[in-house]
C-alpha cells in the first residue's frame, strides 16, 4: 500500500496524531527522574524507611536538621540539566558518593520552590543513583522534590513537535467548513493547552501540594499499593484513587501530570464542540475562549483532587447524551449510564441527576412510553454495570459492599446541625473551608466513625427535627454555589493570586450575567440540549440544598454557564450586526458537520 492511499484512508492522520503523541509522552515519563520510596530521619531522630514522598510534614513542629535518601533508576536518555525545588534549606546532595557544589546564596538553596538548576546531570544518570541530602526544616513543610528543566532544547523541541501535532489532528477534524475560523479555533485550543502545561508543570505540580484532600487521596492509593485496606479509603469516591495509582504506577508522577493537563484540555474541546454543533460556530468560539481563560479549570488541574478528571468525565457524558439525542438507541443510552456512573465515582455533585434526566425522558416521550422506558432502562443498566465492580471491591477490601462512598452522613450532618468543625471517635478531622470562612467554627467530638453512615444520617435528621427552619435555611447553599466564599484550594494559594483576581471580575460580571441571558433565551425557544444542561445544574442545587455546598461543588458543571454564556453573547453579537434592522431576532443555530 502507498503512502499516498494511507493518507487517504478514513482517520488515519487522526491515529498516526494518537500515536506520536503518546510516544512524546512515553519519552517525557523516560526522561524525567522517578523513586518510589524514600528514607527520611526527622528532626526528632525518627526514621521512615519508605515515606511515599520527599516532601515531608514536620513531625514535630520544630525546627531541625533533616536527612533524606532515595534511589532513582538508569536512565536510557538522561538530560543535562536537571532541577531541584527546595522546602526549608539543603545544605548538602551527594549523588553515588559525589558531592554537589551548592550555591552560598540562601535564596537559591532555601524555600526554592522554583527549583535550583543542577547542569551536568546526565553522566550521573546513566546509572541507578543513590541521591542523600541533609538540611534543615523552615515551617511545617520540608524536603526536595528533583524533576527536568523544561528550557532544556531537546525538551523544547519535543514540545514543539507535541504541539504541531495536535494543531494537525485539530485542522483535519474540527468541523469548521471556514477555514479562517478553524485556524483561530485552533489558536486559542493551542493557548489553552498551553496555559494548562505551564500550570501544571511549572507553576504547581500537583506532587508539590499534598496536603489535606490532595493528600488523602495519595495516602489511600499509597495503603491500597501495601494491601492496607480500611474503611477510611471509601469515604471520599475511590474512582480518582485508582486513577491516580495507576498512572503514578505506569508512568509515575510525569503521566498523572499529563492526564491532569489533557483532562482540562479536552473539557474545553468538548465544550466548544457542544456549543459549535448544538448552538452555531458563534457560540461555540464564544464558548471556547471562555473555556480556554476558565480558571478554576486551569488550576484544578494542578491539584492531586478529583475534580479535574471528574470535570472532564462529566463533561464528555453531557457530549454523548447531547449526539444521543440525534438518533437515540438504547445502547447509547447504556453508554450513557456508563460515563454518569464513571462520573460519580470521581465525585458525587450530580448524584440526582440520572433520576431528573429519566424523569425529562419520559415526559420527552410521553406519546410513546414504552420507548421512553426502554432508554430509562438501559441507562439504569448502565449504572449497575459499573456499581457491580464497586460493590464487589468494597466487600473484598473493606468486608461489606457498598454502591458508593461513605461521607453522605457526615455531610448532611455539616449541612443541618451546628456543627460544622467535627471529630470522630478515630481521631479524624473534618471541616469544609466554606464554614471556616462564615465564622461557623462549632465544634463536636463524634462517639462513632464517620464511615458509619447511618448513624450520621440519624444524628442530622434528628438536627432536621429539633429545628424544621433549617430546611428554609438551607437554601443559602445555592447562593454558596456562586458566591459568598472563594475557590478552594487555588483561592488562598498565594502562586494564583496574580490571576484569581482578574478571573472573578470575568465571572461575576461576564460569565454570570451572560449565563442567565442565554439560559433565558435558550427556554424562551424550548431548545432540548439546553433543558439537559439545566437538570444538570438542577441536581447540583438539590444535592447541596440537602448536604452542604462550597464555590468548587459548581466548578465541574460550568459547563453550563459557559455555553449558555457563549450562546448570549452570539445573540448580542448577531444583533449589534443587525442595529439598523427593526426587528431583532434570535440567532439561527447553525448546523455543523458532526
Amino acid at each position: 500500500m502507498s503512502i499516498r492511499s494511507l493518507l487517504h484512508k478514513p482517520h488515519f492522520l487522526l491515529k498516526l496524531g494518537i500515536v506520536v503523541i503518546l510516544g512524546i509522552i512515553a519519552w517525557f515519563c523516560a526522561v524525567t527522574p522517578r523513586w518510589d520510596t524514600t528514607e527520611v530521619i526527622y528532626p526528632d531522630l525518627y526514621t521512615d524507611y519508605q515515606a511515599p514522598s520527599s516532601l515531608v510534614q514536620n513531625r514535630s513542629h520544630e525546627n531541625g536538621l533533616y536527612w533524606m535518601k532515595f534511589k532513582v533508576a538508569p536512565q536510557l536518555f538522561p538530560l543535562e540539566r536537571l532541577r531541584l525545588r527546595i522546602w526549608g534549606c539543603l545544605d548538602f546532595i551527594t549523588t553515588n558518593n559525589r558531592e554537589w557544589n551548592l550555591p552560598t546564596n540562601e535564596k537559591l538553596r532555601c524555600d526554592n520552590q522554583n527549583g535550583m538548576l543542577l547542569r551536568q546531570a546526565s553522566s550521573t544518570f546513566k546509572e541507578a543513583t543513590t541521591w542523600s541530602f541533609s538540611g534543615q526544616t523552615n515551617g511545617g513543610r520540608y524536603g526536595v522534590y528533583l524533576e527536568k528543566d523544561w528550557t532544556e532544547p531537546i525538551l523544547i523541541f519535543a514540545l514543539g513537535i507535541l504541539f504541531l501535532v495536535m494543531a494537525g489532528m485539530l485542522y483535519s477534524t474540527l468541523p469548521i467548513q471556514n477555514k479562517k475560523w478553524r485556524m483561530f479555533a485552533i489558536l486559542i485550543l493551542g493557548a489553552g493547552f498551553a496555559l494548562r502545561f505551564y500550570s501544571v508543570f511549572i507553576i504547581s505540580p500537583p506532587q508539590i501540594t499534598l496536603q489535606s484532600d490532595m493528600a488523602g487521596y495519595f495516602q489511600r492509593a499509597v495503603e491500597i499499593l501495601r494491601g492496607e485496606y480500611n474503611l477510611d479509603q471509601n469515604f471520599q469516591p475511590l474512582g480518582y484513587t485508582f486513577w491516580s495509582l495507576l498512572m503514578r504506577a505506569i508512568g509515575g508522577w510525569e503521566l498523572l501530570n499529563w492526564s491532569q493537563v489533557f483532562a482540562s484540555w479536552g473539557t474545553s474541546l468538548l465544550i466548544f464542540l457542544m456549543a459549535l454543533e448544538y448552538f452555531g460556530l458563534m457560540a461555540g468560539l464564544f464558548s471556547l475562549i471562555l473555556a480556554t481563560l476558565h480558571f478554576p479549570q486551569i488550576s484544578f488541574a494542578s491539584y492531586h483532587l478529583a475534580e479535574c478528571l471528574y470535570t472532564f468525565l462529566l463533561t464528555f457524558a453531557m457530549w454523548w447524551i447531547f449526539r444521543t439525542f440525534k438518533k437515540e438507541q438504547p445502547w447509547k443510552y447504556f453508554v450513557a449510564g456508563l460515563l454518569l456512573m464513571i462520573s460519580f465515582y470521581f465525585k458525587g455533585n450530580h448524584a440526582v441527576f440520572v433520576p431528573l434526566f429519566s424523569i425529562l425522558l419520559l415526559l420527552k416521550d410521553r406519546t410513546d412510553l414504552k420507548k421512553s422506558l426502554r432508554n430509562v432502562s438501559a441507562m439504569a443498566l448502565g449504572c449497575i454495570v459499573i456499581m457491580t465492580p464497586h460493590l464487589a471491591w468494597t466487600q473484598y477490601a473493606y468486608n461489606k459492599a457498598m454502591p458508593g462512598p461513605t461521607a453522605g452522613g457526615l455531610n448532611f450532618v455539616e449541612g443541618k446541625c451546628p456543627w460544622k468543625n467535627n471529630q470522630d471517635s478515630a481521631g479524624n478531622n473534618w471541616m469544609s473551608p466554606l464554614f471556616n470562612e462564615t465564622g461557623e467554627r462549632a465544634s463536636k467530638k463524634w462517639p462513632r466513625p464517620f464511615t458509619d453512615q447511618s448513624y450520621f444520617w440519624g444524628e442530622g435528621i434528628k438536627c432536621v427535627q429539633e429545628n424544621p427552619q433549617i430546611m428554609l435555611t438551607s437554601f443559602r447553599y445555592i447562593y454558596y454555589l456562586f458566591a459568598g466564599n472563594e475557590l478552594w484550594p487555588a483561592g488562598f494559594n498565594h502562586t494564583f493570586v496574580a490571576v484569581y483576581g482578574p478571573w472573578k471580575n470575568i465571572y461575576y460580571y461576564l460569565l454570570l450575567p451572560m449565563s442567565l441571558l442565554g439560559f433565558i433565551l435558550l427556554y424562551l425557544r424550548g431548545h432540548k440540549e439546553s433543558q439537559v444542561l439545566a437538570m444538570l445544574m438542577l441536581s447540583i442545587f438539590l444535592t447541596v440544598y440537602i448536604f452542604k455546598s462550597e464555590n468548587r461543588f459548581r466548578v465541574p458543571v460550568d459547563m453550563t454557564l459557559i455555553i449558555w454564556s457563549g450562546y448570549s453573547l452570539s445573540w448580542i453579537f448577531a444583533n449589534i450586526r443587525s442595529l439598523f434592522s427593526a426587528k431583532i431576532e434570535l440567532p439561527r443555530l447553525e448546523q455543523t458537520d458532526s
